[in-house]
């Protein structure tokens, strides 16, 4: 009587706990003993929920998004990327684009909670294929996010671990950067709760230096009551210190997050960010853009700008004349940055490539080779030239 061998089938490699969708997210899986034409198959659900746990996520309501079929390599291995499928859950038409008038709000439209199951194919005597189920994830998050080449995708340096390590803020905005008064200043940040906890606070804290006073620590310049986990979005712009007695005093402050819960008490929950206030534009014009790590950034350019406007004819010829019979045109409107530093320029880097600009509150088509920077003394320009994402700009005859 024949013995049957036993078949080992591991997953050696997994996307991580929080990864970029723009960056590849791989499963690899190895079968030991394997033949020559073997598939190896990899199913990806998502889920409803949008609330994030670091574990013990309900799979409750769960759909199957997309199997993914192959045979690898040959020698019992296969890699699989699963970000090209989880890319599909971030449409632009369901994005949530910030109020900035709002202290603080949650972003659903950042991320999507999913998980896998993977094994291998044989087939039945009917030669149907049948799947041999050899391993489920746990729940896991991705970001609408694209990080550098150079990075892996993994974003565990932004979600709390519950360790004691702060975690960083969503965005490329330099540390030390020059704020307006009024200039709104988002800072994201991601937070899955602890499924022990409850009554969490997060409270946002900054250190406050002055003029001609000594400096002050820990200023609460908001609080407030998280109930699920996600990603956040805050607004820290100058003006959100204006209830401080020195508030016309301050030349800078630093913004970090304090988390409270019944269980653990306080503690730090993220980095500090670093603001030098500056003095306001005459009648600004305000740019939202989406960031590449997932988040929101702004800032303010001048009011002054220059439209253009470029028109196409259409003609037909006759033996005695020409006529036109349609024209198109296309208006573009250049708006201009203040001086910028190195670090700035290298910031709105994310800018150039944002696929979601909103200015004066409304979507703007960015347009091919737009940017001209200007460099001098160290100092740089931006001039932004986008179009209007409607326009009637065509007519027939």
């Amino acid at each position: 009587m024949a013995v049957a061998t036993p078949i080992t089938y591991s997953v050696t490699e997994s996307p991580s706990f929080i990864q970029s969708v723009g960056n590849p997210m791989t499963v690899r899986v190895t079968k030991d003993p394997y033949s020559i034409g073997q598939l190896f198959f990899v199913e990806i659900w998502t889920l409803p929920t949008k609330n994030i746990q670091l574990s013990g996520t309900p799979k409750t309501g769960a759909t199957l998004l997309r199997t993914l079929t192959k045979n690898g390599p040959g020698d019992g291995t296969c890699s699989f990327d699963l970000s090209s499928a989880l890319q599909t859950q971030f449409r632009h038409d369901t994005q949530r684009v910030p109020n900035p008038l709002l202290v603080y709000q949650k972003d659903e439209t950042a991320y999507v909670a999913y998980y896998f199951r993977t094994g291998y194919i044989t087939y039945n005597t009917q030669n149907q294929q049948v799947k041999n189920y050899r391993h489920e994830s746990p729940v896991k998050v991705a970001v609408r996010a694209a990080l550098p080449l150079d990075e892996s995708g993994d974003m565990l340096g932004y979600v709390y671990q519950f360790d004691g390590e702060p975690v960083n803020f969503l965005t490329n905005m330099p540390d030390g950067i020059q704020r307006r008064r009024n200039e709104d200043t988002l800072l994201a940040f991601f937070l899955a709760t602890n499924p022990d906890s409850s009554n969490v606070q997060i409270h946002v804290k900054a250190d406050l230096q002055f003029k001609s006073a000594a400096p002050e620590q820990g200023y609460t310049l908001h609080t407030e009551e998280i109930t699920s986990g996600g990603l956040y979005l805050i607004n820290v712009k100058p003006e959100r210190l204006v209830a401080h007695i020195n508030y016309s005093h301050i030349t800078s402050y630093s913004v970090y997050l304090d988390y409270e819960d019944e269980e653990q008490g306080t503690i730090r929950l993220s980095n500090q960010q670093e603001f030098q206030v500056a003095e306001e534009i005459p009648l600004p014009i305000p740019v939202l853009f989406m960031n590449r790590k997932g988040g929101w950034d702004s800032i303010q350019f001048r009011r002054d700008t220059d439209t253009e406007v470029k028109t196409k004819v259409n003609t037909f010829s006759s033996v005695s004349n020409t006529r036109a019979y349609q024209i198109n045109s296309q208006k573009s409107v250049t708006y201009y940055s203040q001086w910028l530093t190195q670090a700035e320029l290298r910031w709105l880097d994310d800018l150039k490539h944002s696929p979601a600009i909103y200015i004066g509150g409304k979507y703007q088509r960015p347009q091919d080779d737009t940017f001209k920077i200007d460099s001098s003394l160290g100092l740089s320009v931006i001039n932004l030239t986008v179009s209007p994402a409607v326009e009637e700009n065509s007519i027939n005859l």
